[in-house]
C-alpha cells in the first residue's frame, strides 16, 4: 500500500484544527502521514498542533511557516 500524505495548512485556526485534525487522524486508510502547516497564527493554534505532534508522534508533522522581514 503507498503512503498518502494528508496536508492542512493552519492559520488563525485553534477553534476548529481539533476536529480537523481528529477527523484525519479517524480516516481508515492505515499508511497516512498528517502534515500540519501553521502559517504565522497568532493565536493557540501551533500550541495545539505540537500537542499533536507529540501525542501521534509516529503519524503527525507540524511545520511553521515564518514570516519574510
Amino acid at each position: 500500500m503507498k503512503l498518502v500524505s494528508i496536508i492542512i495548512p493552519c492559520f488563525n485556526s485553534e477553534a476548529f484544527i481539533n476536529r480537523t485534525v481528529q477527523s484525519a487522524l479517524n480516516q481508515s486508510y492505515a499508511p497516512c502521514e498528517i502534515i500540519l502547516i501553521d502559517n504565522n497564527s497568532s493565536d493557540n493554534t501551533l500550541t495545539i498542533l505540537n500537542e499533536f505532534a507529540e501525542k501521534y508522534a509516529h503519524k503527525i508533522k507540524v511545520f511553521q511557516e515564518y514570516k519574510n522581514r
